[in-house]
């Protein structure tokens, strides 16, 4: 309310052109933002409630909070239909539930999105009053998040098929159930007749559930439900994704995938690819058997020699031209060799953004710094770039900034050419922090200093 209090005094102040002293001129004045017709008064309510974070219970209490206001302000926030549309549930309490209401009924028929964690046994009777009533709104689901603790909830897992027909993307954590319940819940939501699901997360399951879709999904999210067998029969079915993360497999017959008796696996609509650990499975079969001809954004953790091998061919042969590449490896310094064939083939030469997050060797540092004919040798298009887990000898983070100063100079056209975060610390990089601090005096760096648990980061914006 102080926030909103300040927000009339400053529109009043403004409309008189001069600054109010006295609180009695604020009530007498008729603030700006009164003049505003219901239409752009709508949208300042959405921009003040999207500075709460858009997944946040305050954000939902900043709009009501704003119905208090006054009268005008209640009328044209009900009929924002849109605004009441958007609803986070994080530990219900007792007003959760009145709370939900009102944005179900002000929501009128918008799609809703719905983001609800339950993760108590304490919170379960709140958590059934919850879901009774988001189950009247089935037809309006588009987007749904369930993180749900305890027993099944058995009307949720009953859902009528065909019932959701505007819900396009959809994740489930479900902590305690059995698979006969889960089964039946992705049965029902991934039904034949529903045409508009498009992008699922599947986590905390045993198994991957029946009657999935996947001819129809273009965003695939799979954690510790397939082996990799599994996986060779799934992808192929998946011609209409663009985008595939592969977090964690279950152990199974790895000898019976190897390369030769594996199919190309062709994904033409593919632009998104990201794999973790994957529970230390070796993937190189799969990774072998990939063809990704417009692959431009990879996230892959450096396993296996193998792998990563396999990685660069499966790149090389693919044709890819990658725009963003992250790389990690966890508890590990990366090593020079294989990162550096990476770095140099054809399909990295188009990146945009590229983040390390790992200890990085100073040959990799100096490579991305080194110029061939007046040009910079390694990724020219490099406008981005994220090393904030790694540590490097002092000086390399200015000759990579160096090396790139002419090439951004010559087409920056006044916005922000480059931007850098690294971790480092003033202490332990004084040639670095001394060619940033001037180059920012210099017009040339604008950065800021988020203060970390174990240095600093510095994010800096080339001009």
């Amino acid at each position: 309310m102080h926030a909103l209090r300040r927000l009339w005094v400053a529109t009043t102040s403004r409309a008189h052109g001069k600054r109010l002293t006295n609180p009695i001129q604020v009530v007498e004045s008729r603030p700006v933002i009164n003049e505003l017709p219901d239409e752009l008064l709508q949208k300042v309510f959405s921009a003040y409630a999207d500075t709460f974070g858009f997944n946040s219970c305050a954000r939902m209490l900043a709009i009501v909070r704003l119905g208090h206001v006054c009268r005008r302000w209640k009328s044209t926030l009900f009929d924002h239909h849109v605004i009441w549309s958007s609803i986070f549930i994080d530990s219900p309490t007792n007003r959760t539930v009145g709370i939900l209401d009102l944005f179900l009924k002000n929501s009128a028929s918008y799609p809703l999105y719905l983001v609800v964690f339950l993760k108590d046994e304490k919170e379960l009777e709140n958590r059934n009053q919850i879901i009774d009533e988001i189950l009247k709104h089935t037809h309006r689901w588009k987007t749904i998040c369930l993180s749900l603790f305890g027993r099944p909830y058995k009307p949720l897992c009953e859902i009528t098929p065909g019932s959701l027909p505007q819900l396009r993307f959809i994740t489930l954590f479900p902590w305690g159930w059995d698979q006969h319940y889960l089964d039946s819940f992705w049965s029902n939501v991934c039904h034949t007749k529903h045409t508009e699901l498009t992008y699922v997360v599947w986590a905390g399951l045993k198994r991957v559930p029946l009657h999935a879709p996947w001819h129809q999904l273009r965003g695939v999210s799979l954690n510790s439900i397939v082996s990799l067998s599994e996986l060779l029969h799934i992808l192929p079915q998946c011609q209409s994704c663009t985008s595939l993360s592969l977090f964690k497999l279950l152990p199974g017959e790895e000898e019976s995938c190897s390369p030769a008796s594996t199919m190309t696996i062709s994904l033409p609509a593919l632009l998104s690819l990201e794999m973790g650990e994957l529970n230390g499975v070796d993937i190189t079969p799969l990774v072998e058997s990939l063809h990704v001809p417009n692959l431009s954004e990879l996230k892959t953790h450096f396993l296996s020699d193998q792998y990563r091998q396999s990685l660069l061919q499966m790149l090389i042969r693919s044709q890819s031209k990658l725009e963003k590449l992250s790389i990690k490896r966890k508890r590990c310094s990366l090593d020079e060799p294989h990162t550096l064939a990476l770095l140099k083939s054809p399909a990295c030469q188009t990146v945009t953004r590229l983040s390390l997050d790992m200890e990085i060797p100073d040959e990799v540092m100096k490579a991305l710094a080194s110029r061939d004919d007046g040009h910079v040798a390694l990724l020219p298009g490099l406008n981005e770039l994220n090393c904030s887990g790694s540590s490097f000898t002092d000086g390399l983070l200015s000759d990579i900034l160096k090396s790139r100063l002419p090439f951004l100079k010559a087409h920056a056209d006044g916005s922000p050419a480059f931007s850098l975060t690294v971790r480092c610390s003033p202490r332990t990089h004084p040639i670095d922090k001394m060619f940033i601090t001037k180059a920012q005096a210099d017009g040339l760096i604008a950065f800021e200093e988020p203060v970390l648990d174990h240095g600093r980061t510095l994010v800096s914006r080339l001009r």
